[in-house]
């Protein structure tokens, strides 16, 4: 299996051949340390053989809080738990790892519901909620609910809005929404108009947020590719 040339436009984050994604937060200390993590995570997963059924990887880094937060597509559910950010980390050295890097455990979504507001458009910023939630019935009974109160209020027609990921976990005890925009103003934009705090106002949160909840910049983007016919 080869790479893609990297980095692309934007990553394929609807892509339909998807079964799972394993998404994993680090917590670096400093700036200095949140690219030092990124650039090897992106350095391993280059030179690495990948392992069969790992589509893409993608590294996005926080515009606060320096985080780190690594999303790999698998084309199948129950796939390897050993998070690519997990390998990639080994090529730093073991002082760095002790010296203000948190690496929280790998979380296994299943893709749950995907739209796109504007396929002309390429964001520049993504916004990334995760909530621990109360099981998968009621997880995919407030989602429903959520989108259909945000198509009532136009919060799907939102200026700067380009498309929107729902997962949740294997379990159903997470949900995650990765959604991009085309810039960092027009998210906070949408913010600003109340349209999400009326969906909770109405439904209540859909659980505790995670620390994964945070404003997102494209780091790298590896994906894989099969090899041309000889």
């Amino acid at each position: 299996m080869s790479l893609a040339p990297d980095p692309p436009s934007v990553p394929d984050l609807g892509r339909p051949d998807v079964g799972s994604v394993h998404v994993t937060v680090v917590e670096a200390g400093s700036a200095d340390l949140q690219a030092a993590v990124a650039r090897a995570v992106a350095d391993h997963w280059r030179a690495e053989k990948w392992p069969e059924g790992l589509l893409s990887l993608t590294c996005f880094t926080s515009l606060e809080d320096h985080l780190l937060l690594t999303y790999a597509q698998w084309a199948s559910s129950g796939a390897p738990h050993a998070s690519p950010a997990d390998g990639g980390l080994l090529s730093l050295p073991a002082a760095h790892l002790a010296d203000g890097v948190r690496v929280h455990p790998p979380v296994e979504y299943l893709p749950h519901r995907s739209t796109v507001a504007d396929p002309t458009a390429v964001p520049a910023f993504f916004s990334v909620d995760e909530f621990q939630t109360a099981g998968r019935e009621a997880t995919h009974a407030w989602i429903d609910r959520a989108l259909s109160l945000e198509a009532e209020a136009g919060a799907h027609a939102a200026p700067g809005a380009v498309s929107g990921h729902i997962h949740v976990s294997g379990d159903g005890n997470r949900m995650l929404n990765l959604s991009g925009w085309v810039s960092p103003a027009a998210h906070a934009e949408f913010q600003a108009g109340g349209a999400l705090l009326q969906v909770f106002a109405v439904l209540g949160s859909p659980g505790t947020p995670c620390v994964g909840s945070n404003g997102y910049r494209l780091h790298t983007s590896l994906t894989a590719t099969s090899p041309v016919p000889r």
